[in-house]
C-alpha cells in the first residue's frame, strides 16, 4: 500500500514527545554546569589577574548583549530643500561639480 497524501498519521512517538537520549543528557550537563557555576568563585579567585579578566571578558556576551552600531542614512535628491537644518545654521545646499583634465 503506497503513501497516500492527507492520510492521517498512525503510529510513531507523538508530537512534543521528548527523545529519552536527549533527556538524560541535558541532565547531566545541567549538573555539570551547576557544580561549575557553584565551584566559579573559589576558581576565579585561585587564578590569575590576567587569567581571570580573560575569562571574564570571554563570559561577558552570555550575561550582557553586545550592542550594535547603527548607521543612519539619508539621501537627498538635488531638488528637494534641505530638511530639519535651520537656516542659521549657514549649511546652503551645493552643487557637486566633478572636473576632469584631459591632456
Amino acid at each position: 500500500m503506497p503513501f497516500e497524501k492527507g492520510r492521517p498519521k498512525t503510529g510513531g512517538r507523538k508530537t512534543g514527545t521528548a527523545n529519552k537520549a536527549v533527556t538524560e543528557l541535558r541532565q547531566r550537563l545541567q549538573a555539570v554546569v551547576q557544580t561549575t557555576l557553584d565551584e566559579l568563585p573559589e576558581t576565579l579567585a585561585a587564578m590569575e589577574a590576567t587569567d581571570r579578566a580573560k575569562l571574564l571578558t570571554a563570559l561577558l556576551p552570555y550575561v550582557m548583549p553586545k550592542l550594535n552600531s547603527v548607521e543612519l542614512r539619508a539621501e537627498q535628491k538635488e531638488d528637494e530643500p534641505k530638511k530639519g537644518l535651520p537656516d542659521w545654521l549657514g549649511v546652503a545646499r551645493q552643487k557637486q561639480t566633478s572636473y576632469s583634465t584631459n591632456n
